[in-house]
């Protein structure tokens, strides 16, 4: 029916409301600049501009299993970071974006197919989509295809000072 639910954890909001904000203004086009792709350049960064960057932007924040950043810039501002790292299981695959996010209130047309294209040739890449959040069509877009799709699933909030997300699959059995 061309519907698309968000679903915004309590926590999520509390912790990571401007991110939350901006991602449903990115959902909405509700943008202050739209910049083409093909004015801006791309370029290696390092872990700490990134990091700083997904801790701002993304709505989980910055991953520490990122080894390889990619910027995008306009002139000399910083629009748009992607991070890669390594699977963390055997696998097929050699390499997982795991974070790939844009500054608020810019949309950047193309901004995502040119970030990738520093990733071509390193190797297989594996990425997730978190459907709560987005339908994944950046994916499609990016050349992926759908190996397979997970039920709705569990983690566990911290509640006791830091409220952090923790993953079920971090946990012992």
């Amino acid at each position: 029916q061309n519907i698309q639910l968000i679903t915004i954890f309590s926590d999520e909001w509390i912790k990571r409301e401007f991110q939350c904000k901006s991602h449903l203004k990115s959902v909405l086009g509700i943008n202050e600049r739209r910049i083409y792709a093909r004015k801006c350049y791309t370029k290696e960064i390092d872990k700490a501009t990134a990091n700083q960057f997904i801790e701002s932007y993304h709505i989980q924040g910055k991953n520490h299993l990122g080894v390889l950043y990619f910027g995008l810039f306009l002139e000399d501002e910083l629009l748009g970071v992607m991070s890669l790292g390594r699977h963390n299981r055997p696998s097929k695959y050699d390499i997982v974006l795991d974070r790939l996010c844009f500054k608020d209130s810019v949309q950047i047309l193309g901004g995502a197919s040119k970030l990738f294209s520093k990733a071509l040739g390193l190797g297989p890449i594996l990425s997730f989509s978190d459907n709560r959040w987005s339908l994944g069509k950046v994916y499609t877009a990016l050349g992926f295809e759908l190996e397979e799709e997970y039920g709705p699933d569990y983690s566990y909030v911290h509640v006791e000072g830091s409220d952090e997300r923790i993953s079920k699959q971090s946990q012992k059995k």
